[in-house]
């Protein structure tokens, strides 16, 4: 099965469709298959003789422990109290990632993080439920299951990932993806956001930056730009594609806007 990213909305994705996304001539930009599975950061060339490092910048202050897998199977364990760790996949091409609790915190009353890089170009894929709680999506049961500040700053700078085949929890939190993918200058689709009900500033920021980025596909349903502010402020407006329920189209009541809160300008809604 082949799905085009212009006809489909990607939460109703299922496992194993073939996910496409094209740009505005219609000429493919990445094809992978959709799996839904733990966590996971994928090198986009396994032909590519650079080896894959992913390092993990823990700048919150406090210890937290990672676990990780080559091949969902056997998992190791790293524990980093502060500053840089590193994890050497050199004969592999992909690393699935397990966490328990928030990947940002306040301290002092201000929010850090910790923050993934990669040193070649990947894609990521699974659930990302899965990074904050290491059993999984069905354990999150409830916005109160999410942390706040729960992926603030995640992947911020790394113009090394270049699209996603990952979807986001089911709830979220106040200010749960906060600057997420801030400055991915290198990413092409955003992350499938299953949440129908958001809570306040989830999404702020959260794509701000990603000057490349060409394809949303979010499930929410309601009064939404209380909830993304600024959180596509950067975003490339020459095309694009935004993939919504029709109930909440621009022009609707509570219906999303253009802007940098919205949809970018000359994005098509629901081609």
């Amino acid at each position: 099965m082949n799905i085009n990213q212009n006809n489909i909305k990607a939460w109703t994705i299922p496992e194993g469709a073939v996910f496409k996304v094209v740009d505005s001539n219609n000429v493919t930009l990445w094809e992978r298959p959709y799996v839904e599975e733990c966590f996971a950061i994928n090198k986009c060339n396994p032909n590519d003789s650079t080896a894959l490092v992913v390092s993990i910048d823990n700048g919150t202050g406090i210890s937290h422990t990672f676990y990780y897998s080559w091949d969902n199977t056997v998992w190791y364990t790293l524990t980093n109290s502060g500053g840089f760790s590193y994890i050497d996949c050199t004969i592999h091409n992909k690393l699935y990632i397990k966490h328990d609790g928030g990947l940002g915190r306040l301290s002092s009353g201000n929010p850090v993080g910790v923050i993934f890089f990669t040193n070649t170009p990947v894609y990521l894929t699974g659930n990302a439920s899965w990074l904050i709680n290491q059993n999984g999506p069905n354990s999150i049961t409830s916005d109160s299951d999410i942390p706040v500040y729960a992926f603030y700053n995640t992947f911020i700078n790394n113009f090394f990932i270049d699209a996603h085949l990952m979807k986001m929890p089911l709830y979220t939190n106040n200010r749960c993806c906060y600057r997420m993918f801030y400055n991915n200058t290198g990413l092409l689709s955003a992350p499938i956001l299953p949440a129908t009900q958001l809570t306040t500033n989830c999404y702020q920021d959260m794509f701000r930056g990603c000057s490349r980025l060409n394809y949303i596909s979010c499930a929410a349903t309601q009064n939404i730009v209380t909830y993304t502010g600024n959180w596509v402020n950067g975003v490339q407006t020459t095309s694009g594609t935004f993939i919504c329920p029709s109930s909440v189209e621009p022009g609707q009541p509570n219906g999303w806007t253009y802007g940098n809160d919205g949809i970018p300008m000359n994005w098509d809604v629901n081609p």
